[in-house]
């Protein structure tokens, strides 16, 4: 079973990691996350508002349909 990179550090050991440009490394890590809930959310307000006309739709066209047969001979 493969170790996490601190296998080897003992309790009075510490790890420090240094990353030059974190603030940018950290903005290119969120801007991915953003724009996919962004892109997510659209997916699930279009889904929404597509079923919505749909059901408005076929809810008039029933209505249609009743007024038709209803005013047969």
């Amino acid at each position: 079973m493969p170790g996490s990179d601190s296998d080897g550090i003992t309790k009075d050991e510490n790890l420090a990691l240094a990353v030059l440009n974190w603030k940018s490394y950290v903005k290119q890590a969120i801007i991915w996350n953003v724009a996919l809930a962004i892109l997510f959310t659209l997916v699930i307000v279009s889904a929404f508002y597509l079923t919505v006309y749909t059901m408005l739709r076929q809810k008039k066209l029933g209505e249609i349909k009743n007024d038709f047969i209803n005013n047969m001979p």
